[in-house]
This record gives structure tokens, C-alpha cells and sequence, in this order.
């Protein structure tokens, strides 16, 4: 079932004049061809793997190494008197 599958006759009707009061008869087909473009570039982005992610597999990940953490010298307390 689609997202809008619970539309039936009348509801879709109105769902269609509130879109078009909404957005314009000039705005409208401009709207659909983003629409129909975007999912076109969805499609062909899941169809084939970008380029940087071939490059990423492909080559192996090099390990850090971190460098040496100084620690101070530790000397003792001094004695308390006695």
C-alpha cells in the first residue's frame, strides 16, 4: 500500500485543491519536474556506489599511532617530622 492509499474519491479531490490553492497553477508543474528529478538522482545514486566510497573499500586504512604521553618524574613526599 502507498503512503496516500487511506485517499478515496472526494478526500483526494481535496487534497488536490489545497495543493493547487497552496502552491499555484504556475508553481505546480515546476514542482512535479523537481519532484520527478529528484527521484530519478535517488535511483540512479542506489544504483550505482559513488565514487568516494569505491576509493574508500579499495584502499586499506592505514593504523594511528599515537604519540607517546610524557609523564611528570614522580618523587616521593617529603618525610614529616617527628
Amino acid at each position: 500500500m502507498g503512503v496516500l492509499a487511506f485517499l478515496e474519491g472526494p478526500e483526494l479531490i481535496i487534497v488536490v485543491v489545497v495543493v493547487f490553492f497552496l502552491f499555484g497553477a504556475k508553481k505546480l508543474p515546476e514542482f512535479a519536474r523537481s519532484l520527478g528529478q529528484a527521484k530519478k538522482e535517488f535511483e540512479k545514486g542506489i544504483d550505482t556506489p559513488a565514487e568516494s566510497s569505491t576509493q574508500s573499500v579499495s584502499q586499506p586504512v592505514q593504523p594511528v599511532n599515537p604519540a607517546p604521553i610524557a609523564q611528570a618524574p614522580v618523587t616521593p613526599p617529603p618525610a614529616a617530622p617527628a
